[in-house]
């Protein structure tokens, strides 16, 4: 029945969330799923395969100090260059179902918490904004954003568990800024597809959880 229902699987799902909500796994087993099901599924990782995204994701791991170009409106636009690469990998086989993880509006939130000066972080936000709306009428009209929640307790355990100690007072804090930011971000989606996804136990759970939606929203 569910399998029936993906022949319309919308062509491009975005998978969003706070540090350590489990995107990566959600992204690679919902590609395995689908592949499955027989349904030609690519992934758009969070940073691109050029020279500027294996920099960036080399020098952008969760606690660990970044260079100063990484820093700031530098920061920003690095990262938001290297997501609009990312996402032209659409373009080069519209067919496929695309698994993205993270999209521009997680600017708005991380690349906020990282600019410290005022100017430069309404600024940004403007510009997050500006391109979002900008890029939503490129994108393939049934793309679907998956927001994946979890306990913070959780987060902060695993998220301790990945980068190998205790968090700091201020690395909790940005954390809990994350998911605050996330709760918010809803409203700038209120004209997309958007589904909730609890992503606190097994990962097959998880995927299964996603599919019975899409199957409830495809119809």
């Amino acid at each position: 029945m569910i399998k029936q229902s993906l022949l319309n699987i919308p062509h491009l799902i975005i998978i969003e969330g706070p540090a350590s909500v489990g995107k990566t796994s959600v992204v690679n087993h919902l590609k395995s799923r689908l592949d499955s099901l027989d349904i030609p599924a690519g992934i758009i990782p969070e940073f691109s395969d050029n020279s500027l995204g294996s920099i960036v994701e080399a020098n952008a791991a969760y606690g660990k100090s970044k260079p100063g170009w990484l820093k700031g409106l530098g920061g920003f636009f690095a990262f938001l260059s290297d997501k609009i690469t990312s996402l032209n990998k659409i373009r080069e086989n519209p067919e496929n179902t695309w698994i993205c993880d993270r999209y521009f509006d997680t600017q708005l939130i991380i690349g906020a918490i990282d600019i410290e000066q005022h100017d430069e972080r309404v600024l940004s936000q403007s510009i997050t904004k500006e391109i979002i709306s900008f890029y939503s009428d490129k994108l393939p009209a049934n793309t679907l954003f998956v927001f994946l929640k979890a306990d913070i307790t959780m987060l902060h355990s695993r998220l301790q568990e990945r980068i190998g100690r205790e968090l700091t007072e201020m690395e909790a804090a940005a954390l809990n800024k994350q998911v605050t930011g996330y709760n918010e971000m809803k409203s700038v989606f209120v004209n997309r597809r958007l589904i909730e996804v609890d992503n606190s136990g097994s990962i097959t759970i998880t995927i299964q959880n996603i599919l019975n939606q899409l199957h409830g929203n495809i119809g």
